[in-house]
């Protein structure tokens, strides 16, 4: 996690932007920040990272690799797992699935807003989850994904 001091001229947008981060990735690791529009200068906010601390948040698309978790659509209760998103999908939707929390997802698919519809093939760690596990066949069902 990357502690970063407000400046003048910064808005949530903006660091997140800088970071190659999605706005709700910001918001989710600043849950004391209940006004996304008002912040100050010289306050302190976390911004995630994950896949490489020491290098760039994010690296360029053609130098990105995942790393080797397994197909959630192998093994669904084994944790964590790459699930390859349908068309319209959403992290909301898929946290509903999978059971995870929203924030969880967030942090290790920074890319991503919550309500982005994803498209066809795009991969999605999802994490441990704390909540229950997943059981086989829990697949997002097509009428899910007209909501």
């Amino acid at each position: 996690m990357i502690i970063y001091t407000i400046q003048k001229g910064d808005s949530l947008w903006k660091i997140a932007r800088h970071y190659r981060i999605s706005l709700d990735a910001l918001l989710a690791a600043n849950p004391d920040i209940t006004d996304p529009n008002y912040i100050m200068i010289g306050q302190q906010i976390n911004v995630p990272e994950l896949w490489n601390p020491a290098g760039p948040v994010m690296p360029e698309p053609e130098a990105e690799e995942h790393p080797t978790y397994p197909s959630c659509e192998a093994d669904p209760s084994v944790r964590p797992c790459i699930y390859t998103a349908h068309e319209g999908d959403t992290l909301e939707m898929i946290g509903h699935v999978f059971m995870v929390p929203l924030s969880r997802l967030l942090y290790y698919n920074l890319r991503y807003a919550k309500n982005e519809a994803l498209a066809e093939g795009t991969r999605i760690v999802i994490p441990e989850s704390e909540i229950m596990p997943v059981y086989p066949g829990n697949t997002i069902s097509r009428q899910a994904r007209r909501r």
